[in-house]
């Protein structure tokens, strides 16, 4: 009797004691047609996620709470939905709460993401656990501001208050079902997962498999391009000219014994990377010229539109036929890239086959749609008009198109070129033609001076190529404000149309020549000796001008500082590359050797000081420079 009395007394303390704290705790005052998430450093949510959820859902989970206490300075608990169920709570996946079974995942795509709320609760949820990814990080960009630049530099505003309307449902959706590039900051697993990028491309190797950070995403088994050489087992010394997969010559295609081999080694890398969903079985790099011409293949040549594309999807074919049903879930990928553009006749493609189509030689200063003329003079016999049409005779053959597109300058990544207009126009231009994968291919060191900005709008643009003329360029505005610091829109917007408008009739393929008569053209100056003279002050003096007024602008950090400093090489290297080359190409020119030297030397310290690789595609940086000359030939 005296334990029972005992225990009641207890039991009446502890109810006494949680009722002191209910009543000193402050009940949560919602705004009208909005929940309170957090308020002066409190929160009355936690996080909730499965019972059974996987370590991709506690990482996200993770990240939720660490972008969330950055913003609020509240630290909220995870549980999982074992719990008794509280009023206030954010799901992060799909859980067993009432609320998130109103939510139809049956409908939704593996890539489709969904912010809602129900009753006084906070759902983020997707289609797969990637996508419930993105809707995290989509959350915090859409919602609170957050804006994650590039992998190492963010906005992440403070707020003590944060309020999120009550009828939130906002579901969101790729356009194209593989996403891709290769620019500035894409070897970043996290920082893909953020932009929604969803390619991991190489599952056989480190720099390209880009995306374990979070699962899902589409893989390609082994390798992602010119894989011929090495699926057919080719003998580097006596088939082709190069070492690796970039050799010149092609297999016989017609030889039943290099199917036989493919068709082996497609199944031992399927069998190394069960979760692969592309194998590419893509030709060597090379011309037509390396293509066999027997007999055999010389009737397929015939077969198939006297095409060199129509032996290729007359071989991959017999390949993904073989293996639709033991891999019912492999797509087979190929090249329609060069020699193999123009479309075929007189064949299907089966469903499991991709054909990606490279518009190698098209003008990348201009949009396919609206540029058909020749970019480059050296090959009269290319141009944008030649992929445009080549794009449209591939579609009714079936199976799917994807795009390798270029956006950046192969020779010269330090150069100032700014075909931003371009990037959103093509990649809008490939979903209205019904395009179904991009890969955009530019500067994958980061080298160019605007390489961050650049890599940002790719992104952007293959999540929702539909975005508005107005919206791309206020999140272009948005971008430099935040990256570059207040107040550089301006000067920097200004440079970026003035050097858009030296180029508005220029047409260069991604290995344009940089600083010529033809890419910029250099005035024409006659001086007081009377004699004619090259001149490019009416470049320079502008170019410098812009970004004298960027930095002059007052309050910006020194990460801002180092981001300018870096977008100002491009300034540097046209100056120091159109010294040379006028000199070469005028003998009246009188060269300042000197402030030449000088300047040489104030661009290499700049490059170093903020990590530029590379100043042209495998062109590493020297450490040995040799200012005599040009940065081209920096280590003679």
């Amino acid at each position: 009797m005296k334990q029972l009395k005992t225990l009641c007394s207890l039991l009446l303390a502890v109810s006494f004691c949680l009722g002191c704290f209910a009543a000193c705790t402050p009940s949560v005052q919602d705004p009208e047609g909005a929940l309170r998430l957090a308020e002066n450093g409190q929160s009355f949510y936690r996080v909730v996620i499965a019972n059974e959820a996987s370590e991709d859902i506690e990482k996200i989970a993770a990240e939720f709470v660490s972008y969330f206490k950055q913003i609020t300075d509240v630290e909220l608990p995870i549980v999982r939905d074992s719990e008794p169920e509280g009023e206030r709570e954010i799901l992060i996946g799909r859980t067993n709460r009432a609320a998130d079974q109103a939510v139809d995942y049956e409908k939704m795509g593996e890539e489709t993401l969904l912010n809602r709320i129900e009753g006084k609760k906070l759902i983020l949820t997707g289609g797969s656990d990637r996508a419930v990814a993105y809707a995290v990080y989509g959350f915090f960009e859409k919602f609170c501001g957050v804006r994650y630049w590039s992998p190492d530099y963010e906005k992440v505003p403070k707020s003590a208050t944060l309020d999120i309307r009550a009828d939130l449902n906002s579901k969101d959706e790729p356009v194209f079902w593989f996403r891709d590039m290769n620019e500035g900051g894409s070897a970043d697993e996290k920082w893909m997962v953020k932009m929604r990028i969803n390619s991991r491309q190489s599952l056989g190797s480190e720099r390209f498999c880009k995306t374990p950070y979070v699962g899902g995403g589409i893989g390609y088994a082994d390798w992602y391009v010119h894989t011929i050489g090495k699926l057919a087992e080719m003998d580097r010394q006596t088939d082709g000219t190069h070492a690796g997969t970039h050799m010149n010559l092609q297999p016989c295609l017609s030889d039943e014994k290099t199917f036989q081999t493919v068709l082996k080694n497609v199944r031992k890398w399927l069998t190394e990377y069960p979760d692969a969903k592309i194998v590419s079985i893509s030709q060597n790099d090379g011309g037509a010229n390396t293509m066999c011409t027997c007999e055999d293949c010389s009737k397929l040549y015939y077969a198939y539109g006297q095409t060199q594309s129509g032996k290729w999807i007359w071989f991959i074919s017999k390949v993904a036929n073989e293996l639709k049903d033991e891999y019912p879930d492999v797509y087979f990928d190929t090249l329609a890239y060069n020699f193999t553009l123009a479309a075929p006749t007189n064949i299907e493609i089966p469903d499991n086959v991709i054909v990606r189509l490279a518009p190698a030689h098209a003008c990348i200063n201009h949009d396919y749609k609206t540029c058909h003329t020749l970019p480059n003079p050296s090959q009269p016999q290319r141009t944008s008009g030649e992929f445009f049409s080549a794009m449209i005779a591939w579609k009714p053959l079936g199976g799917h198109r994807f795009i390798w597109d270029y956006d950046a300058l192969f020779y010269n990544y330090l150069s100032p070129f700014c075909n931003f207009d371009y990037i959103h126009k093509n990649i809008r231009n490939y979903a209205d033609d019904g395009i179904e994968g991009v890969f955009m291919q530019g500067d994958s060191t980061g080298s160019n001076g605007f390489a961050e900005l650049r890599a940002y709008l790719v992104a952007k643009c293959l999540w929702n190529p539909y975005m508005s003329d107005k919206e791309f360029d206020k999140m272009m505005t948005e971008f430099i404000e935040g990256y570059y610091g207040n107040g550089t829109a301006e000067p920097l917007t200004e440079y970026i149309g003035f050097i858009n408008e030296r180029l508005e009739d220029k047409h260069f393929t991604l290995y344009g020549i940089m600083v010529t008569d033809w890419f910029i053209p250099f005035a024409t100056v006659e001086g007081e000796d009377g004699v004619t003279r090259l001149d490019y002050t009416d470049m320079i003096d502008p170019m410098n001008e812009y970004f004298d007024r960027a930095e002059a602008v007052e309050g910006h950090t020194d990460e801002q500082k180092l981001h300018l400093r870096k977008a100002r090489t491009q300034v540097k290297y046209y100056e120091v590359m159109a010294s040379f080359s006028i000199q070469y190409r005028a003998e009246t020119y009188e060269v300042d050797v000197e402030r030449r030297r000088e300047l040489n030397q104030s661009l290499y310290e700049d490059i170093k000081a903020c990590g530029i690789q590379q100043l042209s595609e495998g062109q590493v940086t020297t450490d040995k420079p040799n200012f005599n000359y040009s940065p081209f030939y920096w280590d003679r």
